[in-house]
């Protein structure tokens, strides 16, 4: 993959930063924040529907495949931006919002913490469909938006779970 993971809502970084100017390169006009908002996701879905993809918003392997091969078949992204800062934590636990498609140490984390307020979940790090329907069950079991994304309010909570 291209940009090195998942980009999908609540993603933010260099991945961002430069798949936005990639799009850009592409035809879709995009500001370039390293935020993959709203906007973002709408355009992901207009990339997928023109390239005959699944639209779901998620910026996957089949989409940075077509990415790649529309840049010239360059498998790099974008130039990184320089000059970036680190994004502020906004009290996030695990330092990013966490969504069907996430991996890595930051989902392993959360997925201890889940088993240890009470979720049966396996702990390997990739945030797939049972990680979702988990975050789904907590945010319902504890009256936030039940939408999936493991965000500052579910991080929030967990975080008062854990103290």
């Amino acid at each position: 993959m291209i940009y090195g993971k998942v980009l999908s809502l609540g993603a933010t970084g260099t991945a961002v930063r430069n798949w936005q100017r990639d799009m850009n390169k592409v035809g879709f006009k995009l500001g370039i924040d390293g935020s993959f908002g709203p906007g973002s996701r709408s355009a992901a879905i207009a990339f997928q529907k023109k390239y005959g993809l699944t639209p779901d918003g998620y910026f996957g392997p089949s989409s940075q495949a077509k990415m790649a091969s529309l840049l010239n078949g360059s498998p790099k992204p974008a130039e990184p931006d320089k000059t970036e800062k680190p994004a502020p934590s906004n009290g996030m636990i695990y330092g990013k919002v966490l969504s069907l498609g996430a991996t890595g140490t930051a989902v392993r984390n959360w997925q201890r913490d889940m088993n240890k307020v009470g979720f049966k979940l396996d702990v390997d790090g990739s945030f797939g469909p049972g990680s979702r329907s988990a975050a789904i069950a907590f945010q319902k079991k504890y009256g936030l938006t039940p939408d999936g994304y493991f965000g500052p309010s579910s991080q929030a909570k967990m975080a008062s779970l854990l103290k």
